[in-house]
C-alpha cells in the first residue's frame, strides 16, 4: 500500500517572507516600499492550500482596474535577437482564441522606458547541491561586475535557504551588491536529506517563497524579471507521491495563484542552472510533459507548478543550454529592458476558474512574441 506523503505535515519552521525577511539597500537608490517587520512569526507547520497576501489583493493591476488585461511582451526574431521598433499594427492579440480590442499600447522598454524595471536574482540554496551553489554565486558576481559597478537597472539578490530568504538591494551599484552578498552566509541544505518527506518539504518551502515573492514584487510599480537561478524544487510525480483529493484540490488552487498573480502583479519568471553544475540534480526536458495548460481540477497536479514550467508559461525563458551564467544573466537583463506592453478589456467570463488561452501573432514572417501563456477568468 502506498502512502500518501505528499498529506504529511512539514517538520520545521519557515519565515515567511512579507513579515521577516532581511532587507538591505543601496542608499543611492530611491527607497521602495517594503513588507519587512521587526519580527519574523514561524510557522511549524507550513499549509498547502494558498491564501492571497495582502499584497495580492491591494496592489495587482487587475484590482486597479477591473476586466484589463496587461500584458508584457517579448519580440525575438528566428536568431533569437530582440526586435524593437514595432508598431501597434504588427501585433494581434488572442484571447481564448478571438482577436483582442487593444485599448493601450507602447514599446516599454528601450532608450526611453516608460515603466521602472527591476532585475531580481534568487539564488536557491536549498534545492541545490554546496559545489552547485559556489559556483552560482560566482556567476552572480561575474555577472555584477561586468557592468564596472553601474548596473542598467536596479538590481535585487535573493538567498534562498531552509530558514527562508533574505534581499539585498534593490540597487544599481553592482559593487554594493557584490559586497552585501558576500557577508551572507552559505547555507546549504542536505540535498536528499528526509527522502520523500524531505522533497515534500522543500516543494511546500519554495512555493511558498515564490508566493511571497511575488507578493513582495507586487509592491513596486512597473516590470519585473524574477531570476530563480537552481535545477527548480522537486516535481513530486514518481509513483511514490500519490495524490488525494485535497492534494488535487490545493494544487489546482496553486496554479490558478501562479498563473494570474505572475501577470497581475508584472512579474516574469526564468528559470537558470547549468548542466555541469550539480548534476545529480540536473533536471531532464521531462517538465515539458506539464506545459499544457490545466482547464480543470481534475487536471491539476504538481508536475504542473514545477519551476521550469511557470517560467515558460509566465512568459520567461528556461536557460539550462550553457555553464556561462553570467551570459545568461545578461540576457534576462536584455529582456527585462526590452518590451512592448499592450492592454485590452477581456470578455466577460460566465464560468467559475474558466481557462483563457493568450496568444500574440507577429505580422512579419520569423518574429516570436513571449507573454504569459494564459489565465484564469472568473464572472
Amino acid at each position: 500500500m502506498k502512502v500518501s506523503f505528499r498529506s504529511c505535515p512539514s517538520v520545521a519552521s519557515v519565515i515567511i517572507l512579507g513579515t521577516g525577511i532581511a532587507y538591505c539597500q543601496d542608499a543611492t537608490t530611491p527607497a521602495t516600499p517594503s513588507p519587512v517587520q521587526s519580527s519574523a512569526p514561524t510557522v511549524t507547520q507550513p499549509a498547502r492550500q494558498l491564501t492571497p497576501s495582502p499584497q495580492d489583493a491591494a496592489n495587482t493591476e487587475s484590482n486597479a482596474n477591473k476586466g484589463q488585461i496587461r500584458l508584457r511582451i517579448v519580440v525575438t526574431d528566428a536568431s533569437g535577437k530582440l526586435v524593437t521598433g514595432l508598431t501597434q499594427d504588427d501585433f494581434t492579440v488572442l484571447d481564448n482564441h478571438i482577436a483582442a480590442k487593444v485599448t493601450s499600447f507602447r514599446e516599454a522598454g528601450g532608450a526611453n522606458p516608460t515603466e521602472p524595471v527591476q532585475l531580481i536574482l534568487v539564488l536557491d540554496m536549498l534545492n541545490n547541491d554546496p559545489e552547485n551553489v559556489v559556483s552560482e554565486r560566482q556567476q552572480v558576481e561575474k555577472f555584477l561586475g561586468e557592468y564596472g559597478g553601474r548596473l542598467p537597472i536596479p538590481v535585487s539578490i535573493v538567498l534562498f535557504s531552509y530558514s527562508g530568504a533574505k534581499i539585498n538591494g534593490p540597487s544599481r551599484d553592482g559593487n554594493f551588491l557584490i559586497a552585501n552578498m558576500r557577508k551572507m552566509p552559505n547555507v546549504i541544505s542536505a540535498i536528499g536529506a528526509g527522502g520523500d518527506y524531505g522533497a515534500i518539504d522543500r516543494w511546500q518551502r519554495s512555493l511558498k517563497i515564490l508566493n511571497q515573492l511575488i507578493a513582495y514584487g507586487s509592491t513596486m510599480p512597473g516590470r519585473k524579471v524574477l531570476v530563480w537561478i537552481s535545477p527548480g524544487w522537486p516535481s513530486l510525480t514518481g509513483n511514490q507521491f500519490r495524490s488525494n483529493t485535497k492534494d488535487k484540490d490545493e494544487d489546482w488552487n496553486w496554479i490558478i495563484s501562479f498563473t494570474n498573480h505572475l501577470r497581475e502583479a508584472g512579474v516574469t519568471l526564468y528559470r537558470l542552472s547549468a548542466p555541469s553544475f550539480g548534476s545529480s540534480l540536473y533536471y531532464s526536458p521531462v517538465y515539458k510533459n506539464f506545459l499544457k495548460p490545466v482547464t480543470n481540477l481534475k487536471e491539476a497536479g504538481s508536475g504542473n507548478l514545477a519551476l521550469p514550467v511557470l517560467a515558460t508559461q509566465s512568459g520567461g525563458l528556461v536557460l539550462d543550454d550553457s555553464n556561462d551564467l553570467a551570459r545568461r544573466m545578461a540576457i534576462c537583463m536584455d529582456e527585462a529592458t526590452s518590451y512592448y506592453s499592450v492592454s485590452y478589456t477581456a470578455p466577460t467570463p460566465t464560468l467559475a476558474k474558466e481557462y483563457r488561452p493568450l496568444e500574440v501573432k507577429m505580422a512579419k514572417p520569423g518574429e516570436v512574441a513571449r507573454t504569459n501563456s494564459g489565465y484564469y477568468a472568473q464572472p
